[in-house]
């Protein structure tokens, strides 16, 4: 399997970072930063693939 860049990780991270805080300066409700950071968390992990390993996992290895 191949692997993304980590470059692309620190890019990712700080245009959420910049984002948000984009959000706050624009006096943005901290209720919808937050909701729409949620959002963007739960996005990121499915394409980052989060939960999945290529290692078996300990229930495998067990029997």
């Amino acid at each position: 399997m191949r692997q993304r860049p980590r470059g692309i990780d620190l890019i990712v991270f700080v245009s959420v970072l910049t984002t948000g805080l984009g959000l706050v300066v624009l006096d943005v409700h901290p209720e919808a930063v937050a909701t729409l950071a949620v959002g963007v968390l739960g996005l990121y992990s499915a394409w980052a693939g989060s939960g999945r390993s290529d290692q078996p996992s300990r229930q495998e290895t067990e029997h």
